[in-house]
């Protein structure tokens, strides 16, 4: 069979499947509200009770009111004929107290085997609430900047939800850090199913994990080495947290955050200074263990930085306390970056650092000075991969909207410009001596070339003569030598013809 006809086939297995398990689920299930919105043409919302009561099982009593509950919690979803998201809410200290939720963690991914996933395959959003209605402890909220999709199947996986953050009843965070929105757990994957013009819902539990103590700041990272007061330089952002599950190593995470661009002057002479400010976006940092972030300085004898994206706390204390040389030729620059006693007060008794942003940073003299910056606020951790007693986990994550202080950084960087020694003339030396060399080597070997070729032919009636006078040389010294070796023959020989001689005489 076709590895095409195979898939399909399998996909289409798949989702009968899933389509059965819903019908089932929603025959036995107590989540069966319908569209409530009204669909006539001058279009309007039905009250929050109005919607509630129209599920079965429903019961008031079951949401009593208290005063000093002053959490959120989620009762349903449903989708409206304009294919808007609604979310119906208990506040159990309304009544007394009324804080209205604010926003609220979905992804329209299915995540039954959210471990196995790859990165970004459940992406989490943050979407705002509009209050609708509200009627005693219950409220009901459009999910703004939503569209539910058109699938057969949808999939709703809430993590969290918040409200405003209360001074009167909210702890304040440490380090000078502020909260706008508080969160609370939802941990609950909705399903919707269109049947028959109507629409059925499922509900299941979900695991999340809760960020239970956290610190934003950042680090500001000049661009080099400057004679003036003017500098660039990079602001490195970063949250420092605990969780309430352990883990062992840290995978991925997801990171929200604002981030606004703000221009500060204080002109010599004015009263006040002056402030404006670019448009607040919303953005999303997808944040990996194995990768790592850098800047490099465009200033004079510009510096170099890296650093992980995901990283323990001991790993971050270690290298950002730190002093780094940078050679210039003549003299030396050393950099010394330390983490301010506030920075550490308040990053060591965490266990993860994330560093999820870097922006510019530009300071410049002007009648007095300027400064351009970003500010980031309401971070906000989505989505944590991690490892713990070998099981992997990849978790939907409670978490408040946190900001950091804008204008004070987490480190301070001194510079401090090392005064020449006389190594560098031994230095400056060795390289002129090893140019010298090659310069002599290639003068020498142009010499040798033109010899040659100039004195090519006398060369060659050099080494004729030559050969024939060794080879003469070798004949006189051969002949003499064989004169030599033959001498006491010949004189035997001849010694032998005189006898023989003189026996023919006597004859």
């Amino acid at each position: 069979m076709p590895m095409k006809t195979q898939i399909k086939r399998k996909s289409n297995i798949l989702s009968f499947a899933l389509v059965l398990c819903l019908l089932i689920g929603c025959l036995f299930s107590a989540v069966s509200v319908k569209s409530y919105a009204a669909e006539n043409e001058t279009y309007s919302y039905s009250s929050v009770l109005e919607d509630l009561k129209k599920d079965e099982s429903f019961n008031i009593e079951n949401y009593p009111a208290k005063a000093e509950d002053n959490s959120v919690q989620l009762i349903q979803i449903a989708e409206s004929a304009d294919k808007e998201l609604l979310v119906y809410a208990y506040h159990p200290s309304r009544e007394t107290r009324k804080l209205d939720a604010t926003s609220i963690n979905i992804s329209t991914d299915k995540t039954e085997s959210l471990a196995d996933m790859p990165q970004n395959s459940v992406n989490y959003r943050i979407y705002s609430l509009e209050l609708l209605s509200d009627s005693g402890v219950f409220a009901k909220y459009r999910v703004k900047d939503f569209t539910v999709l058109s699938d057969a199947l949808r999939f709703y996986n809430i993590t969290t939800i918040r409200r405003a953050w209360d001074e009167n009843i909210d702890e304040k965070p440490n380090g000078g850090n502020t909260v706008s929105e508080v969160a609370f757990a939802v941990g609950k994957q909705y399903t919707a199913y269109t049947y028959n013009d109507e629409i059925l819902y499922t509900c299941l539990e979900t695991e999340t994990i809760e960020i239970t103590d956290k610190y934003v700041g950042f680090m500001r990272y000049k661009d080099g080495f400057h004679l003036f007061p003017g500098y660039e330089a990079c602001d490195s952002h970063f949250v420092a947290f605990n969780t309430d599950r352990d883990i062992e190593r840290l995978y991925e995470a997801d990171v929200y955050y604002v981030q606004q661009f703000n221009s500060f002057s204080m002109i010599l002479g004015q009263t006040a200074p002056t402030e404006t400010f670019g448009s607040p976006e919303e953005k999303y940092a997808y944040l990996n263990s194995e990768n790592k972030q850098g800047y490099t300085g465009g200033g004079l004898f510009h510096y170099k930085y890296e650093w992980k994206e995901i990283e323990t706390v001991e790993e971050f204390l270690a290298k950002e306390n730190r002093t780094d040389m940078y050679e210039h030729g003549l003299f030396n620059t050393s950099v010394t970056n330390t983490i301010t006693d506030t920075g550490y007060a308040n990053i060591q008794n965490k266990k993860w650092i994330l560093r999820f942003a870097g922006t510019e940073y530009k300071r410049y003299p002007a009648n007095g000075f300027s400064e351009d910056y970003y500010k980031v606020t309401d971070v906000s951790i989505l989505r944590l991969k991690f490892e713990t007693d070998g099981v992997i986990y990849n978790l939907g994550v409670v978490d408040n909207k946190q900001s950091g202080r804008p204008n004070d950084p987490d480190n301070e960087q001194k510079e401090e410009v090392q005064p020449p020694t006389f190594d560098w003339v031994k230095e400056l030396w060795d390289k002129i001596w090893r140019v010298l060399k090659i310069v002599l080597f290639a003068l020498v070997g142009i010499a040798v070339f033109i010899l040659v070729i100039f004195l090519f032919p006398h060369i060659i009636t050099f080494v004729i003569w030559l050969v024939k006078t060794i080879g003469k040389l070798i004949f006189y010294l051969l002949k003499g030598l064989w004169i030599i070796i033959s001498a006491p023959f010949r004189g035997i020989a001849a010694l032998v013809r005189k006898i023989k001689d003189k026996g023919d005489d006597s004859q």
